[in-house]
């Protein structure tokens, strides 16, 4: 008898779990919870081009990413470079560090700062200005100049002594220094005559000094004075080709 009932008791069981299968999935088909299907993605992949085995170790071009999706500029290694100018032209600058001459290649994409200047051109550096200059090497190892920067300083004062050859008023004056070399200085408003009682006697054959300023590119700006000698004094130098200065 005991195993009748068990036995009965097992099939209502397997009947009740087959009922709430049954539930379940008509729960499903009929609208119930769905999974959320995964998003599609919608931006595009950069697609980066290998390069090839011979280009390895070659900049790549210009304005074109490297094998690594960089800029053209943050795959490039900068060197920084501190120095005088001993000798500047049109396609190339040396610069005197302290270790030795270092010689940089310049092109139409170097860029050129000068305080206080616009529209330069890297000739118009002087010999003896100090710059520091940003660069990199070529597939050939050569230095091209990024970026040339003079670096500011304050003009230094410094004088010349001689008999004035020529002299026009808020123009121009030109003397003959004590090296024999004639020395052309431009005039302004700010230039000062000293002493102001000698100012009528400022002429040809009078001895002057002239106090000027070195300016930051290694020119010269208008004479900041003129002081005048009294007449008749210091020696005759003799006349000599004409140097400006």
């Amino acid at each position: 008898m005991k195993k009748i009932t068990a036995f009965i008791l097992m099939i209502v069981m397997c009947t009740l779990a087959l009922t709430t299968l049954e539930v379940n999935a008509s729960s499903e088909l009929e609208g119930g919870p769905k999974k959320t299907p995964f998003p599609k993605i919608t931006q595009p992949i950069l697609k980066v081009t290998p390069r090839k085995p011979e280009d390895k170790g070659k900049l790549p071009e210009k304005g074109k990413p490297d094998d690594k999706g960089k800029p053209m500029d943050q795959a490039r290694k900068f060197l920084n470079y501190k120095g005088t100018v001993a000798n500047v032209s049109a396609t190339s600058l040396t610069i005197m560090t302290r270790e030795s001459n270092v010689t940089f290649l310049v092109n139409a994409d170097t860029r050129l700062m000068i305080p206080g200047l616009k529209n330069v051109k890297i000739t118009d550096l002087k010999i003896g200005v100090q710059v520091t200059v940003q660069a990199f090497k070529d597939q050939a190892g050569k230095l091209i100049a990024r970026q040339v920067m003079l670096i500011p300083g304050k003009p230094t004062p410094v004088h010349h002594v001689g008999t004035v050859s020529a002299y026009t008023p808020n123009t121009s004056i030109s003397i003959i220094a004590q090296d024999g070399k004639t020395y052309t200085f431009t005039l302004d408003a700010n230039t000062k005559i000293l002493p102001a009682d000698r100012k009528d006697q400022l002429k040809a054959g009078m001895r002057v000094t002239i106090i000027f300023s070195r300016s930051l590119d290694g020119g010269t700006k208008p004479a900041r004075g003129i002081v005048i000698h009294p007449e008749g004094s210091g020696p005759k130098p003799s006349p000599s080709p004409t140097t400006k200065s």
